[in-house]
Formats: C-alpha cells, structure tokens, sequence
C-alpha cells in the first residue's frame, strides 16, 4: 500500500484548524491532501481558499497520494503534534488512531488569472495589521458602507495601508510596502481572519489585486478571494479633519490597569493639570500626565483597553481636541492608531 507521512503535523493542524471555522452546521468545504513528493494541502470555500505545502516522507517516484474530506475528520486523527500524520488513499492514521474515510468531491479553482495591482509586505507585519483591524470589523452591518471588510489600501509612499471601523471606532495599521503601486480592496472579515491563521510567521509575502481577485502568495502558499463589492468610509478624511490637535504620553500598563475595572461601564476621560482621571459609575482612577491643554472625553472603557490588550510599546500616545464632542478620540502606539468616536454626554 502506498503511503505518505506529513510530519509537520503542527502547520497542518494550523491549516485544517482555518478550513474548520469556515465550516457551517449543514454545508461543510472539504480539504484535499495530495502527496507527491510534498505534501500539498488545499482547501476552497464558498468566496475564498488557499494552498499551502508541507514536507512529507514520500517517495516521489511513486503513484501519488491523496485524501479528500472535512477538515474535522482530518483534525480527528491528530493527536498529538509529535506523530507523524500518515495517509493512504482514503485512510488516516496518527499515534495509533486508523480511520477509513468516505470519499467526497473536491471543486478546484481556476486562479490562472493573475491581478495587476501588486504590494509585497513582510507576513509577519500583514498577520498583525490584520489582527489589530479584525477587532473592529462590524458583524451585520446595515450600513451603506462595506463596514464587515478590512480595506487594502496602497499608496505612492510606500505603505499598505490596512483599515478597518465598525463605524465607532477607527483602526489604521500602516505596513511597508515595496510596491508603489496605487490601489484598494476590501477583504470580508472572514477571508481576513483564514489569512491572518494562514500566514508565515515571516518571509515576503505578495498580494496581487483588481476587481475581481485577490491572490496572496508566498514561498510555500497562496491564499485567494473574491473582493468584496461597496464602499469603504474615506477613513483618510477623518484623519484629516483632526484641528488643534494635542497630545499626551501615557504608560501603556498603567493606563489598562486603571480602565480594567471601569470595562462594563461608559467612563468619561479627563486631563487637566498633569493628571489623566477615568470616572465610571464603579468608581475612579487617576495617572500622571503631561498635557498642554485640559481635555474631557467620554467612551466605552472596554474598547479601549481592547486596544491596549495588543499593544506591546511601554507608552501610547493620546491625541486630543479643543471640541472631544465633535471629534475622536487617539490612540496610537509605535505601529498602529486607533480613533474613538465619542458617546453622548
């Protein structure tokens, strides 16, 4: 019987793991395995897929391997990232556990097509400008804007810029970019989400865009999907709009920790004599500062200790204005900003 062992069972079960949470309760996309040589994994959704390759111990010279099925039944046989993960045809074996599979239909994707507009960005930047944007995608949005996407932006300068707002808040996670290509495509929260799963913690990573295709390779994998259809909110006019901007330093630590109780309740922010106070109904907090101006603002304390959560810098940087009720709020680390429109007094 002709065999194949994947032995990087930890990036296959990464793998499987992103085809799984794509998976609905009644329609389920299967994953095909093809050995020959390597270990090619494929996986095609409804709007997106990818492919990636795997080492295995696979004799190259002999009739090829394969397997077809939902990634849970896959994920069933991995029992431990240590095990060597076998496959014959219709057949699966890891650590002692055997199973026969049924056989299903895999549908391939034509990508043959390649998109004119490039970016090629680091993996390791694009996973974390797409981590930080999918906390502020919008679920179920109704909106006229496409506010359940993270847009793709590309500039002259140098950057990919990677946005996203559930209408509330504002997340702009600028990357560089080796292109200087101009364009812009928004990708569907779920396609974000398998290609942040998906990605290499490192290496060039090159996106290829227009209307009609995104297709994302690097080395040993490419991701696609379709773009979604709409509008994205022209993000690049609020930044703009920002008059009689100040700002102040504040200990990223400190900060979360005085917002940590204050999380289920609206605080309102006030800076006023070298002193940053949070009050909330819970009660209040108060770090030192350096402010030029005194400030209130009013926001969900939870949101932005949501941002915090991810920042790794010591300090963030907050950026205020003369009129808090007319204009956001920012927050910007050494990599990312975040604006906070304000709640009503």
């Amino acid at each position: 019987m002709n065999t194949a062992a994947i032995t990087d069972t930890r990036s296959l079960k990464k793998l499987l793991s992103a085809a799984k949470k794509c998976d609905g309760k009644k329609i389920k996309y299967p994953v095909r395995i093809i050995c020959n040589g390597s270990a090619v994994v494929l996986w095609n959704g409804k709007e997106h897929g990818f492919s990636a390759v795997l080492p295995c111990d696979h004799n190259a010279e002999a009739d090829d391997v394969s397997c077809t099925a939902p990634a849970a039944d896959f994920l069933s046989a991995i029992v431990s990232v240590k095990s060597p993960f076998v496959l014959s045809d219709h057949r699966i074996e890891s650590g002692g556990f055997s199973r026969q599979l049924a056989a299903y239909e895999f549908t391939a994707m034509n990508l043959s097509h390649i998109p004119e507009w490039t970016a090629t960005v680091d993996a390791g930047d694009l996973h974390d400008a797409l981590a930080a944007t999918l906390q502020t995608v919008a679920y179920n949005d109704g909106s006229s804007y496409r506010l359940e996407s993270v847009c793709l932006e590309s500039d002259e300068s140098g950057l990919l810029n990677v946005v996203s707002t559930d209408s509330k808040i504002l997340t702009l996670f600028p990357i560089k970019n080796d292109r200087q290509e101009k364009f812009t495509t928004l990708i569907d929260r779920q396609a974000a989400a398998t290609l942040a799963e998906i990605l290499p913690k490192s290496g060039a990573v090159t996106i290829h865009a227009d209307n009609k295709l995104v297709l994302i390779a690097w080395t040993d994998g490419q991701f696609w999907t379709i773009p979604t259809e709409g509008r994205f909110p022209r993000w690049r006019d609020i930044l703009s709009s920002r008059r009689n901007c100040f700002s102040v330093t504040a200990n990223t630590v400190t900060l979360r920790t005085i917002l940590r109780p204050m999380l289920s309740r609206e605080t309102s922010f006030t800076i006023a004599e070298g002193e940053l106070q949070a009050v909330s109904e819970l009660g209040s907090a108060t770090i030192a500062v350096s402010s030029p101006k005194p400030f209130r603002f009013k926001a969900a304390a939870s949101t932005i200790a949501g941002f915090l959560d991810h920042v790794d810098a010591e300090t963030v940087t907050i950026y205020g204005e003369e009129k808090p009720h007319n204009n956001p709020l920012t927050i910007q680390d050494g990599r990312s900003l975040r604006m906070f429109m304000p709640l009503a007094e």
